[in-house]
């Protein structure tokens, strides 16, 4: 995801297997970004607020379909989910 001015939320989902990780890229050039990542029942596998330029992974605890959620207040930059 990739944004000039994100001042709203944004997701997409993603069905993934116990174990999966996922290299996560923040860039952010202006404002502020959160992301919330959850399964099919709501329950948080990651949730982060004013996450500065950063990457890091996140590993998937049991097999599901993740929504992964982009909320960007004035953000300027680019957000990406890469499953290894």
């Amino acid at each position: 995801m990739e944004y000039s001015i994100l001042n709203t939320s944004d997701h997409r989902s993603m069905p993934l297997k116990t174990g999966d990780v996922i290299d996560t890229t923040v860039v952010s050039d202006d404002g502020s970004v959160d992301i919330q990542v959850e399964n099919s029942e709501g329950e948080p596998s990651y949730s982060e607020t004013g996450i500065p330029t950063s990457e890091f992974e996140i590993v998937i605890s049991q097999d599901d379909t993740y929504t992964f959620t982009v909320t960007g207040h004035k953000a300027k930059g680019s957000v990406s989910f890469i499953k290894r």
